[in-house]
């Protein structure tokens, strides 16, 4: 059995609208009346925000229907997913014709590891280091550019002084494997965290997440 599979039998069990102006004084003979105030023109109304943000993360495969989609909706980044296989959810990782899909639909593409990342065995087992190694090989097979960022998820909010070590040893093992790479660390956390990272200087990059 692949340290992969065993892992994952093991946690699995555990407008501008303007109005219109009223026009006074405007007979062809002279009104000996006062001419009204024009009136000021009615205020814009504020412009609605759409209900798509900018940056979408997706655990789902996105073809080229979908891309479009999300593009038509003002979506600007999409997020995806580096993993362990198999993934923990069907179609989580990221594949280099998706991302040439992604790309292609002038989409910029972010990427961030999670594999049962939710789960504190990942760290007290000090997987960080069979983590990175992944990462590496799936943004190779993407192409990912060098000088980019690869984030790392710790999608917990767990008991917070106990538990720090862990994670903490975690990113020091990604941070082994991504020397020389020129791939820069990322995380994806709750703000103690992704703090708890960036005073260690673990990390480049952050991303709050609502964990």
């Amino acid at each position: 059995m692949s340290i992969a599979a065993s892992r994952r039998d093991f946690l699995m069990s555990a407008g501008a609208l303007i109005g219109a102006l009223s026009l006074y004084g405007c007979e062809t003979t002279p009104n000996p009346s006062p001419t009204p105030p024009v009136m000021p023109p009615t205020p814009s109304p504020a412009p609605v925000a759409s209900a798509f943000p900018m940056i979408v993360d997706a655990s789902a495969r996105i073809d080229a229907s979908k891309a479009k989609a999300l593009k038509a909706q003002g979506v600007r980044t999409v997020f995806r997913y580096y993993c362990q296989l198999p993934p923990s959810i069907p179609g989580k990782d990221l594949q280099p014709e998706e991302a040439k899909i992604i790309l292609g639909e002038g989409l910029s593409l972010g990427v961030v590891f999670q594999h049962y990342n939710n789960c504190f065995r990942t760290f007290e087992n000090r997987w960080g280091k069979e983590d990175a190694e992944q990462a590496l090989k799936m943004a190779e097979a993407i192409g990912q550019p060098k000088d980019s960022a690869i984030y790392f998820g710790v999608d917990g909010d767990w008991p917070w002084a106990s538990l720090s070590d862990a994670i903490v040893a975690y990113f020091e093992d990604v941070n082994r494997v991504f020397e020389g790479t020129g791939f820069d660390v990322g995380i994806y956390s709750n703000g103690c965290t992704c703090n708890l990272i960036r005073t260690r200087k673990l990390a480049k990059y952050f991303w709050l997440s609502g964990s």
